[in-house]
């Protein structure tokens, strides 16, 4: 593999969201991240726009690999699928935390709203 090229988990290429998906001009993600990690931290809401295949999540123990966080490419190539333009859901970072006793991570994505708007098609 040539020095500074990217690869997926499994052989896969890793690429601009353009090229990704061609026919989306913009996807935004809104969502709640709970638990929030301390009381006197922000509540918790955050806002994406044209994300990566994950979004990380903000739990500073999580190792954030691959494969960890918000799987953003994943719903957006659903949506893609049924040509959607909304969704609501909610997801588990599918990350690890750090430690002797590493454990799965324990963040939740909490009332996630996807909202994706199209190219015109000529």
């Amino acid at each position: 593999m040539a020095q500074g090229q990217s690869q997926g988990p499994v052989f896969g290429r890793l690429v601009s969201f353009k090229e990704a998906f061609p026919d989306v001009e913009l996807a935004e993600f809104r969502y709640t991240e709970w638990p929030v990690e301390h009381p006197n931290s922000d509540d918790g809401r955050r806002y994406r726009r044209n994300p990566g295949e994950f979004i990380r999540c903000g739990n500073p123990r999580c190792r954030n690999e691959w494969g960890s966080g918000l799987p953003a490419g994943r719903i957006l190539r659903e949506m893609v699928e049924s040509r959607a333009m909304t969704l609501q859901t909610s997801a588990i970072c599918e990350g690890v935390e750090r430690g002797r006793h590493a454990r799965r991570c324990l963040l939740h994505f909490e009332d996630i709203r996807v909202s994706v708007r199209y190219r015109p098609t000529e």
